[in-house]
């Protein structure tokens, strides 16, 4: 039936991806781009631990060592470039692989470099949520609403550079499979594309808060030169080719 040809399609690449005759990087940076298309991050991680823990005498020792190897090149690339998909019990579950069948088997290089990646993506994980934790509310407000009398002293060019930084920082963590199925229209799978929906929330945003800063001015006057300023401040955007933020 389908679900029994899923399963056996999947079980086929993971087969290829962790293949002792050869090492294809190629298939395997496809393969972790694409593969919340048909299988869920844990299940992914528990055929991986699975494939590495094969009985003793299904292949030979040689044939073993290399796919044990495999597996571990496989959860490296994962880590260092999708680690937003790991939780805790999937982070819990690498430990024990690590710590367990890997230092059992002698690969304790696999395990020292893959134990190093693991820990210092915990560490910058917890350090981007302690900065957002701790971020003083007076310099959120002024981030998300600054004061008119500031945007009138600052040359467009400044303000247009500022707002290029912004959007290059949100979209450079923008993954690709966060791209895959429009899911960031989806309520069920918007969490795959974190990065898409944070980028067009700061898009709604500043296109609020743009005739914001003009409505707020008391005088005709006052709103002429602060959509003047609007309007420089768009074209110089226009140069850098940001086309987010020109929007």
């Amino acid at each position: 039936d389908d679900d029994e040809a899923r399963r056996v399609t999947v079980n086929v690449l993971i087969v290829r991806l962790t293949s002792w005759e050869l090492l294809d990087q190629g298939f395997v940076e496809m393969f972790f781009a694409v593969y919340p298309m048909f299988i869920t991050a844990p299940v992914l991680l528990e055929k991986l631990v699975q494939r590495y823990c094969l009985p003793e005498g299904v292949l030979d020792t040689a044939k073993r060592n290399t796919i044990q190897i495999r597996v571990g090149t496989a959860l490296k690339h994962w880590l260092e470039r999708e680690f937003d998909d790991f939780n805790s019990d999937m982070i819990s579950r690498v430990r024990k692989l690590i710590s367990d069948d890997m230092v059992r088997d002698e690969h304790t290089h696999l395990a020292s470099r893959l134990l190093a990646d693991l820990e210092q993506k915990i560490e910058e994980r917890q350090a981007e949520i302690h900065k957002v934790e701790n971020l003083p509310e007076s310099l959120l407000q002024e981030f998300l609403l600054p004061t008119t009398r500031n945007l009138m002293a600052e040359k467009p060019m400044n303000i247009a550079e500022q707002l290029c930084l912004i959007d290059m920082d949100l979209f450079r963590k923008i993954g690709s499979r966060e791209l895959l199925n429009l899911s960031w229209n989806n309520p069920k799978t918007k969490h795959n594309a974190f990065h898409v929906v944070a980028s067009l929330a700061r898009l709604n945003m500043f296109s609020l808060w743009v005739p914001t800063t003009i409505l707020l001015l008391d005088t005709a006057e006052a709103r002429g030169r602060m959509m003047s300023k609007w309007i420089s401040v768009a074209s110089c955007l226009w140069e850098h080719n940001n086309y987010q933020s020109v929007t």
